[in-house]
């Protein structure tokens, strides 16, 4: 048909000599005449151009040489936010949290996307299948298919399915130019070859379809393989669903998960002109079994997705999260069985652009109100142990053995029993960053009845005649804890977390400073005698100047919280809550000036 693409018949190319000769012996026989022979040479001249006309489409013998080809990435959209930052990092941006009763959660919309490797048909591990620069190029990992096409004046000379993983050979001819297309559905599934005189695929649903196209002109001379790499760009519009547990410290086993609201479409995609035509409903139905991992071997991170081909705003967007089990990073099992519907949100598809809805699920918190000041604690202590998402709650609010040294920290202090050169604050580290944070003396000092320096505190068990009881506590052998709150009625936590108990986990007043030795800064565990009989928290509150009457200066301190079981001289039981003032030491430690104090808890509060 009259301007569609063609599909080159072999054919063999006739040389001009041999066409001379099948000519030109007939007319010598018939004419002897000089002039006549003459005119009919010319004629036959003429005749011989207009053929090579009419076989213009043939592709001209040349050497055959090779074409290097080889798939070298994905160009990624630029990232643009719709609040705050995608990454867990906030830059002090607070995140929004919705409240549920098993657990609160941050419902975000923004263009990160990243593809499992389980869901690409592979198994690749160490190989990031996302980068997060602005004009990335997402690396790809070995066995994905993809098929080139090329093309000469429109008609299709070859069409070869490739992999990722290295460079493939594909036969060319010297001293030509080729049209080149390429096409992958970015996964291990093959890509079907065009039509018959077409350049249009009808392409399935929900699929991440990769297209690419360029010229390429190969040298008359040719000494090594002409090198062909191919990055290609998204032909869809991904959208994304992810659920992210690394909040709650523990990974997914099961959930019903339903979404709904999503309209996508497929249709035909012309691989000349990368424009899409006859779209077309593209039902995808997304529910837990829909979800994988986005990282190998991690379930706190899952995800589901679908794509389109259109550009129609998707203004009803809903997910809903039920029935969701948890096996917690202490080895604890959660079941969160409320039914959480999560509000609907909207998303307007960009071919080429990624979305994606994410749902950060947080540890709910206990509300109090003590002395007008209303504060929402974390159920349990924070520890850091190294590696990924290093900061966590214990799975269970109880008294820790002395072996435990995953959750003591100087004042200002990130890391457990280091000093700290400038004050940190490690609750801010906790995933999702922003949501928590170390209390304040404001928040602290309500929970006491009294204040003094620590050392003074650190004294006698008796001596008061009436017994000055922390404001809303009670009080246990080994802990401390006060009422009401609200917050506490989930069936997904133990009594212990269901309340605000603070263990009398103790604290390190005795420092002794590791210099030596393969971690300079280290502090030894030596809870002494306070183990089992005092908690001691710090507060974020520092840089205040303590002084004695009458004029000693004790220089700048911090602020803590410190309770134990006394009694009266009577011998009536009460627990002393005391607001605790501590100088801080400054001390060098492998060359490094830093901040010397004791080692406490911390409970964290939320923003």
């Amino acid at each position: 048909m009259t301007g569609e693409p063609q599909v080159a018949e072999p054919r063999t190319v006739i040389s001009n000599r041999t066409f001379k000769l099948s000519i030109m012996k007939p007319i010598f026989k018939s004419f002897a005449n000089k002039a006549a022979s003459a005119l009919l040479l010319a004629f036959a001249g003429c005749f011989m151009f207009s053929c090579s006309k009419e076989t213009g489409n043939e592709q001209l013998e040349g050497p055959e040489v090779q074409l290097s080809v080889s798939f070298a990435g994905v160009k990624e959209s630029p990232i643009q936010e719709t609040g705050p930052k995608a990454s867990s990092k906030r830059e002090h941006n607070t995140p929004s949290l919705l409240n549920y009763g098993d657990y609160d959660a941050e419902l975000r919309v923004d263009n990160r996307f990243e593809v499992p490797l389980v869901q690409r048909g592979l198994r690749t591990s160490g190989v990031s299948s996302s980068r997060s620069d602005a004009n990335r190029a997402a690396a790809i990992p070995p066995g994905i298919k993809y098929r080139l096409f090329l093309f000469q004046s429109g008609v299709l000379r070859s069409s070869t399915e490739l992999e990722s993983g290295g460079t493939a050979n594909v036969a060319v001819q010297a001293g030509q130019s080729y049209q080149w297309y390429a096409l992958s559905y970015n996964t291990a599934q093959s890509v079907p070859d065009l039509p018959p005189n077409s350049t249009e695929l009808d392409l399935p649903m929900g699929k991440d379809v990769l297209h690419a196209a360029g010229e390429l002109s190969i040298p008359a001379v040719v000494t090594a393989p002409v090198q062909l790499p191919i990055t290609f760009r998204h032909k869809t519009s991904r959208i994304a669903i992810e659920l992210n547990s690394m909040g709650l410290f523990g990974v997914m086993s099961s959930a019903n998960v339903t979404v709904s609201g999503l309209t996508m479409k497929t249709g035909k995609l012309n691989i000349t002109t990368g424009v899409w035509s006859e779209l077309k409903d593209s039902t995808q139905t997304l529910n837990w079994n829909s979800f994988v991992n986005l990282e190998e071997g991690q379930a706190d991170r899952k995800v589901a997705y679908a794509f389109t081909v259109d550009s129609t705003a998707q203004n009803n967007i809903v997910v809903s999260v039920s029935s969701l089990n948890l096996a917690h990073s202490d080895g604890i099992t959660r079941n969160f069985t409320s039914t959480n519907t999560f509000p609907t949100v909207g998303i307007t598809p960009v071919i080429g652009n990624s979305h994606r809805v994410l749902l950060n699920m947080v540890e709910s918190p206990l509300r109090t109100t003590q002395g007008g000041v209303t504060v929402n604690w974390a159920r349990s202590n924070l520890y850091y142990s190294p590696g990924r998402n290093p900061y966590r709650f214990y799975a269970v609010n109880q008294l820790n053995p002395v072996t435990d040294g995953r959750g003591y920290f100087a004042f200002g202090g990130i890391l457990p029993r280091r000093f700290q050169a400038a004050p940190g604050d490690p609750c801010a580290l906790v995933y999702p960053e922003g949501v928590w944070r170390q209390p304040t003396n404001t928040e602290t000092a309500v929970l006491t009845s009294s204040s003094g320096l620590l050392s003074s505190v650190l004294g006698s068990i008796t001596g008061l005649l009436i017994p000055d009881n922390a404001p809303g506590a009670t009080f246990a052998s080994n802990y401390v804890q006060y009422t009401p709150v609200a917050g506490g009625t989930s069936t997904a936590f133990d009594a212990a977390s269901n309340v605000l108990r603070f263990y009398y986990n103790g604290q390190v007043t005795n420092i002794n400073v590791i210099t030596t030795g393969t971690e300079a800064g280290l502090v030894s565990l030596a809870l002494g005698d306070t183990h089992a009989r005092e908690a001691a928290l710090w507060s974020k509150t520092g840089n205040i100047s303590i002084s004695l009457p009458p004029l000693i200066n004790l220089g700048l301190g911090a602020w803590g919280y410190h309770a134990r079981n006394r009694s009266t001289i009577g011998g009536t039981a009460y627990v002393a809550g005391t607001n605790t003032a501590e100088p801080l030491s400054s001390i060098t430690v492998g060359g490094l000036g830093v901040l010397e104090s004791t080692l406490k808890n911390v409970r964290c509060v939320r923003n």
